[in-house]
């Protein structure tokens, strides 16, 4: 339950905390929290900047996000600067607005907006940049994998008060492994410390997502808007304790349906 304080402080901000956070945050070990999403949404990114709001009434809060770290220098630049049109231009020079499989949508755009928001108002949150390279054209590989948790790991040891937030796609937060386009791989979770570590599965409504497809029968992928299946009981937008499915120990959701975000740089 948060503070009287801290509702005090958040009143202050623009920023509603994500429902059903407080049985999420509530073990003090487990300081990194795992959201595991489909990339390409409006509404998940959403979601987390009210995670990250939720976690920020209780003390320092880490936002670690699918960019490789070679943007790092460009999130850190935009968290310290007003919001201005020349500072979201500079923003915009990041390596990872290539991206066109929805990690760079204008949803990403509008939470990385919501967290320098927090932080002008005086919030303790900071940015992480924890992706790694996989090994093409595999999507991912062990070393991505483990590459991505060494990070996390760092981040979450440099600054033990503090709760890691995790934004990344579902695959690399299910510790039943990683198993899209190809063979298994131990996905990220798995090379955390399973006593430090909580993960939340997207509940799966139906809608629409961005992304980028490879045609039936091969060739190059398409990029645009594609139907995402109902495959979960529509829940409210919040979260909560409780698996979905397997491999995960709670969930989140945006609400009812999602919708497709595209990517924020044409």
């Amino acid at each position: 339950m948060l503070s009287l304080i801290a509702a005090l402080a958040l009143s202050a901000t623009p920023c509603t905390p994500l429902p059903g956070m407080e049985p999420v945050l509530a073990d003090p070990a487990r300081r990194i929290v795992m959201l595991g999403e489909t990339h390409g949404t409006t509404e998940l990114p959403s979601a987390f900047a009210d995670a990250v709001c939720a976690a920020a009434g209780q003390g320092p809060v880490v936002v670690a996000l699918e960019w490789l770290p070679e943007n790092q220098a460009h999130l850190d630049a935009w968290l310290a600067s007003d919001g201005s049109p020349a500072a979201r231009e500079a923003l915009m020079t990041a390596p990872a607005w290539s991206d066109r499989i929805g990690r760079a949508s204008g949803a990403m755009l509008r939470l990385l907006e919501d967290v320098r928001r927090m932080r002008a108002a005086g919030m303790p949150v900071s940015l992480l940049a924890f992706d790694a390279p996989a090994t093409p054209p595999a999507p991912t590989d062990l070393a991505r994998e483990q590459g991505m948790a060494a990070l996390v790991l760092k981040a979450a040891d440099a600054q033990p008060d503090a709760r890691v937030l995790v934004l990344t796609g579902a695959g690399h937060a299910d510790r039943t492994a990683f198993t899209s386009f190809g063979a298994e791989v131990p996905s990220m979770i798995r090379h955390l410390p399973a006593g430090r570590v909580l993960s939340l599965a997207w509940i799966r409504p139906g809608g629409q997502v961005w992304g980028c497809r490879a045609p039936e029968g091969g060739g190059a992928a398409v990029c645009g808007v594609y139907d995402a299946p109902v495959r979960d009981e529509a829940r409210p937008r919040g979260a909560g304790l409780g698996a979905p499915r397997p491999g995960f120990d709670g969930w989140f959701s945006g609400g009812a349906s999602i919708t497709a975000s595209a990517p924020a740089k044409p």
